[in-house]
């Protein structure tokens, strides 16, 4: 795990090797153990290393070949490398590590471009082939570890966070107003942008060829739809149960101490079952980590369930405990680490978890992509109903099972989550669609963004990338539609947000459910055993029903929520009141100071809980006196 870092210079111009050591100094976080750089005249690769497998290995912070024509900067992980070390091997290829580094080169030396189709892991790396004065850079299939890059006639830079690119202090920090409407719409940003105008993320299952002066991006993964008829309910459990245990079992690979982060939802609850007893069979212990807002209490503490887990495992527990007065005095840093506001508000209990697990492990497991790829989340309980209440007309349900089903769902998600979304999904036809949810609609927005910026973006259509993730997927249903959308739009969005939490503590995150076979099995499951019963995520809980604990099998969805409503209203009143109504932030030209007002004051008398409007515009004001800006004194704050 590390962090890697490039410049090609189109014009033959020999690289500027300090503009290169700062660049992969300033992301030293992501790989604290070593550090190096290469140069070879007008191309350069920079490398920060976080030890994880072969831990002698320090010397070779980037590898190469033996005749010193291909290099390679590495981020992330191989976990079939041993399988597929050997066929080189037998293919006549000779190796001087024993790093799966060494093995993602050998293979790019004999399938080229195709190599990528036979990873099985997390990954962003970038080769360099001497001869031909060429870079292949690659992504994984679901964008587990970041790449950002930038190209003008004269250059291309890449690096795993897009302040390592903005060291070039030559590059236009011009702030995309595209960027800003998608993160006030729907607290996320779509496709390849970023919030700075010229820098882009390489999307998940893509790469670069950067040759003759020319970038050339090409797809070489997409998520299909193909269904296997024949098989039966149970044997899908058993395939999936196989599958997960195989995947939990490739990544426990680790010569460093490893963990699991455990929430006491399902997904945790199985990855954790699964790794302690990978473990106990070397007689090992698995440490976990569990994190909860004691104080608040109710849906913000739910480690009754993760001791559950933990101790039926016997795992080493340990609690983490994040607080009201910590988020002020770390809520900078975290926005710097971010590299830009395109996330929730769960980055903060995340830091916090990631940073005391740092203390004792370097790599955990999550249970990020059950809900993405299962039907976790409730809006699949109103669409399934509405299903079935078309089927009635057609004499193809009946009565008695809606009325079941509907009870069900407001027992799994609560009368008022259930009634909200049943609602949002029944009126609104874009969500019916396409899940576009959102958090400012047209209308509020006309009120939020000031005259002269909303009539510069008003003909932005934010939805645009979802429109055309519509019409490229093959799924066949509404609910493999949503699927397909969460896996392109929201999941990558969330693996950000993990890996850049983790890698702020040089701590390694891990996601074996959504190992791509895993993935790619889930879009071929028929949504009657995705949702069976109104089970959310059933095929999970029917593969780990005899062995997670049945409070744990019953608990209602959480997610891991932070109390902002009521903090805001509280101690971090004045703090949000300052910085959002402030004339540095208004004189920007995005907002309506009276309407900011008008929001803040509904959230402080409780008459409206305006948490996440609130996060959105707290998060990009301070991402903008950080990276545009540059504001001394917050960024001095930072290397505190």
């Amino acid at each position: 795990m590390c962090g890697i870092t490039g410049i090609c210079n189109f014009n033959k111009k020999k690289v500027d090797k300090t503009l290169l050591e700062k660049m992969t100094g300033i992301i030293k976080h992501r790989g604290p153990d070593n550090q190096g750089t290469y140069i070879t005249n007008n191309i350069g690769l920079g490398y920060r290393r976080l030890t994880i497998i072969d831990t002698k290995e320090q010397s070779q912070p980037i590898l190469h070949t033996k005749d010193n024509n291909y290099w390679i900067t590495f981020n992330g992980e191989i976990y079939n490398y041993k399988h597929l070390k050997e066929n080189l091997i037998e293919k006549g290829h000779k190796f001087y590590t024993k790093t799966d580094t060494e093995v993602v080169l050998h293979m790019y030396l004999e399938y080229a471009e195709k190599c990528v189709a036979f990873f099985n892991g997390m990954f962003a790396f970038a080769i360099l082939d001497k001869k031909k004065n060429k870079l292949f850079i690659a992504r994984d299939r679901l964008g587990i570890k970041p790449l950002y890059y930038y190209a003008d006639k004269n250059r291309f830079l890449f690096a795993s966070e897009m302040k390592a690119i903005l060291e070039d202090k030559t590059i236009p920090r011009i702030v995309n107003k595209k960027a800003i409407v998608d993160y006030m719409t729907i607290q996320n940003v779509f496709g390849s942008k970023t919030f700075i105008e010229e820098i882009k993320l390489l999307l998940p299952g893509h790469y670069i060829v950067v040759e003759n002066n020319t970038v050339l991006i090409r797809e070489y993964w997409d998520l299909q739809f193909n269904y296997s008829r024949n098989k039966t309910e149970q044997e899908y459990v058993i395939e999936f149960k196989q599958l997960l245990d195989k995947s939990v079992n490739m990544q426990l690979m680790s010569d460093v101490p490893l963990g699991c982060y455990l929430s006491g939802g399902i997904d945790s609850s199985a990855i954790t079952t699964l790794a302690s007893r990978w473990k106990a069979r070397n007689n090992e212990k698995l440490n976990t980590f569990t994190g909860a807002f004691k104080q608040e209490g109710g849906r913000f503490d739910e480690r009754e369930f993760a001791k559950t887990v933990a101790e039926k495992n016997n795992t080493i527990y340990h609690e983490i405990f994040p607080r009201e007065d910590d988020l002020e005095n770390i809520l900078t840093k975290i926005v710097w680490h971010l590299d830009e506001p395109r996330t929730p508000s769960g980055a903060f209990p995340i830091f916090f978890v990631a940073k005391d697990a740092a203390k004792t492990v370097k790599v955990v497991l999550t249970g990020h992509g059950g809900d993405e790829i299962f039907c976790g989340y409730p809006y699949n309980m109103p669409l399934y109903i509405n299903k079935e209440i078309k089927e009635l007309f057609l004499l193809k349900s009946n009565p008695f099972k809606i009325i079941k089903h509907i009870f069900k769902s407001i027992n799994i998600v609560g009368f008022k989550r259930f009634l909200g979304y049943y609602g949002y999904t029944l009126w609104n036809e874009g969500m019916q669609k396409t899940a576009k949810i959102s958090f400012f609609n047209n209308k509020q927005k006309k009120q939020l963004f000031a005259k002269d910026f909303y009539d510069q973006i008003n003909n932005y259509n934010c939805y645009e990338y979802i429109d055309f993730l519509t019409k490229k997927s093959t799924a066949r249903n509404k609910f493999d539609l949503f699927m397909y959308l969460d896996v392109k739009t929201y999941l990558p969005m969330l693996l950000l947000l993990e890996d850049k939490m983790d890698m702020a503590n040089s701590l390694e995150g891990r996601v074996p459910i959504i190992d791509h076979t895993i993935v790619e099995f889930a879009a071929g499951i028929p949504i009657k055993l995705k949702m069976k019963d109104m089970t959310p995520k059933y095929i999970i809980r029917k593969a780990m029903e005899k062995e997670l604990p049945q409070k744990v099998l019953d608990h209602k969805k959480q997610g891991f929520p932070v109390p902002l409503d009521k903090w805001f209203r509280g101690s971090l009143k004045n703090y949000i009141y300052k910085i959002l109504l402030e004339d540095r932030t208004i004189n920007r030209g995005y907002f309506n100071k009276r309407y900011i007002r008008k929001i803040l004051d509904q959230n402080s008398s409780g008459l409206k809980n305006r948490k996440q409007e609130i996060w959105c515009l707290l998060t990009l004001e301070l991402w903008h006196r950080l990276y545009i800006d540059e504001d001394k004194e917050l960024l001095e704050r930072i290397k505190k």
